[in-house]
Order: structure tokens, then sequence, then C-alpha cells
């Protein structure tokens, strides 16, 4: 089935209905459920990051098993891949640092460099890919 095609289907509004919604429930209660019973007040924001960022991987791989498309198409694999190398970078130095302190409390330590470092690193990335497409634009 084409995309298109699949856009015109009556069900189609209902499964996204399904899935934004379920999106949107799902983010407020982890939310909410960080603000009154968590530590750290960001933790409900975090996982409600994460858990969009789950949705969107499974939407990209709904439309690569539907419609043969790409999953990080060209516009996107340079932030994506950047965001992902910064948070696997923030993991690594949190490790790091968390075993030549083992007694201090690292929970807002990283969830706060996490996400500052995949966001860089996104940056990065979205530059990165801009220089790329102009040089391959000049060719």
């Amino acid at each position: 089935m084409k995309k298109e095609t699949f856009h015109k289907k009556w069900y189609s509004k209902l499964i996204q209905l399904i899935y934004f919604g379920s999106l949107v429930v799902f983010s407020l209660f982890l939310i909410i459920v960080g603000i009154l019973e968590g530590d750290v007040e960001m933790a409900g924001f975090f996982w409600a990051g994460v858990l969009c960022l789950v949705y969107w991987l499974i939407k990209r791989v709904f439309y690569y098993v539907m419609f043969k498309e790409k999953i990080f198409g060209k516009n996107q694999k340079g932030v994506s891949i950047g965001f992902i190398f910064g948070v696997i970078v923030a993991l690594v130095w949190i490790g790091i640092v968390s075993k030549i302190y083992p007694n201090e409390d690292f929970a807002g330590i990283v969830i706060i460099s996490s996400l500052v470092s995949g966001l860089i690193f996104c940056f990065i990335g979205y530059l990165i890919q801009g220089y790329f497409r102009k040089k391959n634009k000049k060719k």
C-alpha cells in the first residue's frame, strides 16, 4: 500500500488518534508521577522525553515496514546519530565518575548531562550534515 493511500483511509485517522493520544496521556502521567513521587522533579520530564523518542522510533519502524521508507531520512541522519552519540558519551562519562566517587548520588546529573550532551552533539551532527550537504551540491 502506498503512503498516500494509507493516509486517505478511515483507519489511518483512528491509528493516529490512538498513537498521539496514548503518547500525550503516558507523557503527562510520567511528568505528574515524576513531580509528585520522585526525588528529582526533572525525572518525569526526562522519562516523558524518552517515551517520545521510543514512540518516534516505533513510528519510523512502522513506516519502514509498511512503506519501505528509511528509518533515518536524509534530513534526520546527522541529528539522530549526533543525539545518540551524545547520550552515549554522557552515560560513559557518568559511569567513569561513579566509579571514581562511588558514594555520590548522580541521579540529577545523569538526567541533565544526558540531555544536554545529547542536544549538543545533535547540533554538531546537524552542522556536519549541513556541511556535507553543501559539499555534495557543489559537485
